[in-house]
């Protein structure tokens, strides 16, 4: 592994750098007891939606070609300031605007068969309306950690080179 993680040891840095190598954990700490902790090979499907790929794939686009690129790059496109203005609204407790904002990430990420990422991005967005800030900051990490999963997901699959 050509990777770090910092100390003390955090799950979603840990998480992050293992997705980076190849391997999803498959449950968070609290839900589950340690035995029943478990990795797994990681796969695309455990993030991406193949169908879902799949009918995007068969729609026209702008260009005269499939719509899943123009999608994919609609996205990436954003997913850099998406994130920092997240980040700064969770900061400064904003939390109606941080539930619109995490919405619109989740569905951008969903409209080209992102499932993970836009579960952690909805996630958010209930805690964000609910006032409940804490957890906030480990929230954030396992948003990027569904980002870097993703970005891992779609160039196993070819559709991205990142």
């Amino acid at each position: 592994m050509d990777d770090h993680v910092t100390n003390p040891l955090r799950f979603t840095y840990l998480r992050a750098a293992l997705a980076r190598v190849g391997i999803v954990w498959t449950s968070v700490p609290g839900t589950r007891s340690r035995a029943t902790y478990r990795a797994e090979l990681w796969t695309p499907e455990c993030v991406l939606d193949l169908d879902v790929i799949e009918t995007v794939r068969a729609l026209p686009g702008l260009k005269p070609r499939s719509l899943l690129p123009e999608s994919i790059e609609m996205y990436l496109s954003g997913e850099s300031d998406r994130f920092g203005r997240m980040r700064h609204l969770a900061e400064e407790r904003a939390g109606n605007h941080l539930a619109h904002e995490a919405h619109r990430f989740a569905s951008h990420a969903a409209s080209f068969g992102a499932t993970r990422l836009p579960a952690v991005a909805f996630a958010w967005e209930r805690a964000a309306r609910g006032g409940d800030w804490a957890g906030a900051s480990a929230r954030l990490h396992e948003l990027r950690a569904a980002c870097e999963e993703l970005h891992v997901a779609m160039r196993r699959l070819n559709l991205v080179k990142i």
